[in-house]
């Protein structure tokens, strides 16, 4: 319904502003149409995840709910997709990746945090393989905080100056004191260490490193290392680039793109403190003639805006004071000729833009599009001066849109992003069963959706219930939010939840303030109107994807040769496109599954050479550090105290009727030991090396090629060569040579020494490895010269990494398959079978990823309260069946005479 009221509005707009009789009907047309056709090859898929919090401790479940959807009305997308979900650490590595099937829209999962981890700032990222056609951006990304008792949370900030290092360390957590503390400082280039030194800390968590004397041709892409001791048990490591800027970075944006003179244009101000965070400055605006033009103060978060009209002749700089220091920096040079566009989007029920242009260009044409969508087009006629356009907010959708100003020649010359305000359609009302609760007690909690007019509505949403006093309240990041502003321009905006939770006019002046800054990003102009629109190079997976490639014996590329895939007895066909390519999506393979694979030639019994492509997953960058508030921290300090009963609450909660303690046994290491020599008759004369994986199934599935598993090991780094993108660099942590210049570690397969990482890698499958060997530096003279720095021998099943296989047109391999969610447990205190004589210090009390509103628009669910009385958070995250995203925030109360 509302798609079908979008393609009327953008109807009766062109009707209204475009009319047969004017001459510029057929450019508008071509913009429209252009954009249509684009729009329809390149749909937009857009994530959202809900968690159940947003801070964890090590041995904690993760548990979210998923929603894919299309962009253009946030309906779900019907069938089933693929839908990947990585849980990343502070360097962006990858600590844990499912793969879940997202069926007609929804799905949900867990992460369990490894006790091991490292507390730390982590992010929660999820997308399709569709959506790596667009920029990682746009990706669904969600911050999260790993908590422990050893949490140090220290922070690195650092500049240069005359290639003097400062460095400033402080801990996110006040009970970690940085002052006087010794640090190992290093100094990285494309992951090899040039130098280090010892150094102590001052008072105050400082300390300065002077490198003149070092002999480096620039610092460019410098990195800097710091360990630090923050206890007798954890070493903080932290790499960070160096800043080489020394002083406040102050940055322009006119509204329309450019200044022109004679056009009066609103301009924002984006002011950075030295160490690149927001501050507040003071700014006055001067021309050349020194005559003060207009005087204002940025706000904390370093922004603001002023009006300016240049004068031909005139050059305007700017006079700014900002922590104690005065610079002068000049502003953009105006343009002598030009467009000028102004968005006025604070108005009740319309959005007004004013479009102007010099002399010379009185014709023109403007654009309202977002969410793949052209919703309005109108041909301009400046002859006259400026032209005021009025659109009615009920007919663009809520959230960003963007508005283009084209000139006669079809090309882009502004371009503004604005935020449209409306009341939400739908709305969630939630109610208890009482006012406050005991210990141990059931909640029953009724949740209504409604429309606007107050009828059921039909709704799905996910809903958690956590202890407030012990974790901070969801983050601000809502579906609502993140569907109508953050998916749309590939950027956090979290002033858009302070308007959600109070619309004022103040606050919907900082979302454009916010936009003013930012610029879109979806697509190009010039993509749009090209004649030549190339296809995806990644297609939707309607399941896990299985692809690969069938050759002749002569390396010859095979068209239409027959390939089966077979999984538990069910056979799946397919054919070999002109390259010799094919991809088998299977919907049925949950968890691990063995595949066999077969390949036919067209015509004839000739040998073929089947190989199967090892999954490739994008490469994500690291993340600055999420500050950890004071009052948070004093939680977290509870948290820890009651952490031995919250680590496994699902385990504590299961019946226990059937369960029977066993006596100690003892595993002997005999097995262990066979292993070792069978592993030592494969090394020959390469024994004992610095350290060895043995490749278990589990590896087999959880790395899908060994390029993957080598960056899973600690100390190795796998890095794209400078000359040669397409090869790869494998390195071991070491110090710097003292043969100067970088020596690069060597990888062996089956004794073969191999002349690049790349193309041998990419074809071996982790299920074809045995065991992998790493030769720290210094431990490898049994290789010679080539082992100088560093050796990592690969151990494949088959013996050789060269040897000829008998039949290479089959194969036989275990592929990952859609994760199966586990089930959250939650005690039910009214059985009285169940003996629960643990304490309950749960902190999350309830979880449920999928609940569906009935015909009176309602649902109801229950749950117990545990040991502890206080106040509990309850989040409400979801979609009706129009698309409209619904949330809803509230706390539930505990009797406080009964607290402990």
């Amino acid at each position: 319904m509302r798609k079908s009221a979008s393609i009327l509005c953008l109807f009766i707009c062109l009707v209204t502003f475009v009319s047969a009789d004017e001459p510029f009907d057929s450019e508008v047309k071509h913009i429209v149409a252009k954009a249509e056709k684009y729009f329809a090859l390149r749909p937009i898929e857009k994530v959202f995840l809900h968690t159940d919090r947003d801070y964890y401790y090590r041995g904690d479940s993760l548990w979210f709910s998923a929603y894919l959807l299309n962009s253009e009305d946030h309906t779900v997308i019907p069938g089933v997709e693929s839908l990947y979900v990585e849980l990343l650490n502070q360097d962006g590595s990858t600590v844990s990746r499912k793969i879940l099937k997202s069926m007609d829209g929804y799905c949900s999962g867990e992460f369990k945090i490894p006790f091991e981890a490292k507390a730390d700032h982590y992010r929660l990222v999820a997308y399709t393989n569709w959506m790596r056609n667009y920029a990682p951006e746009f990706f669904f990304e969600k911050s999260l905080q790993l908590i422990s008792d050893e949490n140090s949370n220290v922070n690195v900030k650092s500049k240069v100056e005359n290639r003097k290092v400062s460095v400033n360390l402080s801990s996110l957590a006040d009970s970690i004191s940085l002052s006087n503390k010794p640090v190992k400082a290093s100094l990285y280039r494309d992951g090899e260490i040039i130098t280090s030194r010892s150094i102590r800390t001052d008072a105050k968590g400082n300390f300065t490193w002077d490198i003149g004397k070092r002999k480096f041709e620039s610092l460019d892409d410098i990195e800097l290392l710091v360990e630090v001791g923050v206890s007798k048990k954890l070493t903080e490591r932290k790499v960070i680039p160096l800043k080489l800027n020394s002083g406040p970075e102050i940055k322009f944006y006119p509204e329309a793109g450019d200044l022109v003179y004679g056009l009066k244009s609103k301009v924002a101000v984006l002011v950075e403190d030295k160490d690149g965070t927001p501050a507040k400055a003071e700014i006055s605006i001067l021309d050349s003639s020194e005559e003060k033009i207009v005087y204002f103060s940025t706000s904390t978060d370093g922004k603001g805006t002023f009006d300016l009209l240049p004068q031909k002749g005139k050059n305007y700089y700017a006079e700014i004071r900002i922590s104690g220091d005065s610079l002068t920096i000049p502003l953009p040079a105006p343009k002598s000729e030009g467009y000028n566009l102004t968005v006025a989007p604070l108005k009740k029920n319309n959005i007004s833009i004013y479009a102007s242009a010099t002399d010379g260009l009185e014709k023109g044409y403007l654009i309202v599009h977002s969410r793949n969508q052209i919703h309005y087009a109108s041909t301009l006629d400046l002859d006259k001066g400026q032209q005021a356009l009025h659109i009615r907010k009920q007919d663009l959708p809520e959230g960003v849109n963007c508005v283009t100003l084209f000139d006669s020649q079809l090309r882009p010359r502004c371009e503004r992003l604005f935020y449209v305000n409306k009341e939400s359609e739908v709305a969630f009302k939630a109610t208890t069963d009482k006012e406050s609760y005991g210990v141990r007690e059931k909640v029953s909690l009724r949740i209504s959706a409604t429309t606007e007019d107050g009828l059921p509505a039909k709704a799905r949403f996910s809903i958690s219930v956590t202890d407030k006093s012990v974790v901070p309240s969801a983050s601000s990041l809502g579906i609502r939010r993140y569907l109508t502003a953050d998916s749309e321009i590939g950027a956090e905006m979290p002033c858009v939840s302070d308007f959600l939770e109070d619309p004022t006019r103040k606050k919907l002046f900082l979302i454009d303030l916010k936009l003013l800054t930012e610029g879109w990003r979806r697509f190009t102009w010039q993509d749009v109107f090209s004649d030549s629109l190339s296809a995806p190079v990644f297609e939707k997976e309607p399941g896990i994807a299985i692809r690969g490639n069938v050759q002749s014996h002569w390396d010859k590329n095979l068209e239409n040769a027959s390939v089966i895939l077979s999984i538990d007895k069910r056979p799946y066909f397919a054919n070999t496109d002109t390259d010799g390519n094919f991809s088998f999506f299977v919907e049925n393979i949950s968890d691990t599954t063995t595949v066999n694979l077969i390949a036919k030639k067209e015509k004839g019994n000739g040998r073929t050479v089947l190989k199967v492509n090892p999954l490739r997953y994008p490469q994500h960058s690291a993340s600055p550090l999420m500050k950890v508030s004071a009052e948070i921290m004093e939680k977290l300090e509870d948290f820890v105290q009651l952490k031995d009963n919250v680590v496994l609450p699902e385990k504590r909660f299961r019946p226990m009727d059937d369960t029977r303690l066993l006596d100690m046994v003892t595993v002997t290491a005999d097995r262990l030991r066979d292993e070792e020599k069978k592993r030592n008759i494969r090394r020959g004369i390469y024994r004992n090396p610095s350290h060895t994986v043995v490749v278990t199934p589990q590896k087999e599935v959880e790395y899908t090629n060994p390029i993957d598993m080598l960056r899973s090991i600690p100390g190795v780094k796998v890095l794209p060569d400078a000359n040669d993108p397409t090869i790869l660099k494998v390195n071991l942590d070491r110090g710097p040579s003292t043969l100067g210049g970088a020596a690069v570690t060597r990888i062996f397969i089956d004794g073969t020494l191999l002349d690049t990482a790349s193309v041998e890698l990419n074809f071996l499958n982790p299920s074809e490895i045995s065991f992998i060997d790493l030769f720290k530096p210094g431990h490898t003279s049994i290789f010679g010269s080539a082992g100088f720095g560093g050796a990592i021998a690969i151990y494949t099943k088959r013996g050789q990494a060269h040897k000829e296989i008998e039949d290479r047109s089959k194969t036989k391999f275990v592929s990952p398959g859609f994760y199966t969610a586990r089930e959250f447990a939650s005690p039910d205190y009214s059985s009285k079978r169940q003996d629960y004589i643990v304490p309950d210090h749960r902190i999350t009390l309830y979880w449920n990823p999928l609940i569906e509103t009935d015909d009176n628009g309602n649902a109801e669910v229950s749950f117990f309260t545990s040991d502890i009385l206080t106040d509990f958070d309850v989040s409400v995250q979801g979609l009706s069946e129009d698309g409209e995203p619904v949330s809803g925030d509230f706390v539930l109360r505990t009797k406080t005479d009964q607290r402990l």
